[in-house]
């Protein structure tokens, strides 16, 4: 082999050795390219869906506020129900009165004779309904301080508009410096839909609890 065609082949092969470099270093920008492409568009996406996020979070914020103020809105409104349903509850009972008053009286029995000639003292309790529907099971409860005094006397039915006046002499044995506004009276009764109130002669009304005869009675007594 002549050294001119060891000089030509090796040229030759370096010349291909060259075009082989330079073709794999183009597959290998061409590839990077895409590559940062890729990772680029990634980048863009992963930007996008926090953005989203972002606004996601945003609206969640407005709407848990929104829940919170209807929440609110809500308990107001159960609120002022449960007032409404209680004062319906007790309108009928609310417009049932008892008044008590202490005083010389010429109606009390004469089983309980004056003391030298004079009027014995009595208490007088005037219980009256000015509802439009009757009251039952009227019960009036003659009470010396918070103690029963005596038994209480049994009304029965008060009809709307109704009054009833009841009297008690107080006892004749009786010391004058014992405070006779001690004595007084309260009302116990049933009202149209079935509950039972005790009245004070102060205004001051309590719901009783229902005996488990209660209810029975309370349709017999409409009826009747």
């Amino acid at each position: 082999m002549s050294l001119i065609f060891a000089t030509q082949l090796t040229a030759v092969a370096t010349t291909v050795l060259a075009v082989f470099a330079i073709v794999t270093a183009v597959f290998a920008i061409l590839a990077f390219r895409k590559q940062s492409k890729e990772v680029s568009d990634q980048a863009s996406m992963l930007a996008i869906q926090s953005n989203q996020l972002t606004e996601q979070r945003r609206i969640n914020e407005k709407q848990t506020t929104v829940l919170e103020l209807q929440a609110d809105e809500l308990r107001v409104s159960l609120r002022q129900r449960e007032r409404e349903d209680a004062e319906r509850h007790r309108e009928q009972a609310s417009r049932v009165f008892i008044q008590t008053m202490t005083g010389s009286d010429s109606r009390i029995p004469q089983t309980q004779p004056a003391i030298d000639g004079l009027t014995h003292e009595a208490v007088t309790a005037r219980i009256t309904n000015t509802s439009v529907q009757p009251i039952y099971d009227v019960i009036i409860g003659w009470r010396r301080g918070t103690a029963p005094w005596g038994e209480p006397d049994h009304v029965g039915v008060l009809m709307p508009n109704e009054a009833k006046e009841l009297i008690r002499g107080l006892p004749v044995d009786l010391h004058p410096t014992v405070n006779r506004s001690l004595f007084g009276a309260v009302a116990r009764f049933r009202d149209a839909f079935g509950a039972r109130w005790l009245l004070r002669p102060n205004g001051q009304l309590d719901e009783e609890p229902l005996s488990g005869n209660d209810a029975p009675q309370a349709q017999a007594s409409d009826v009747g």
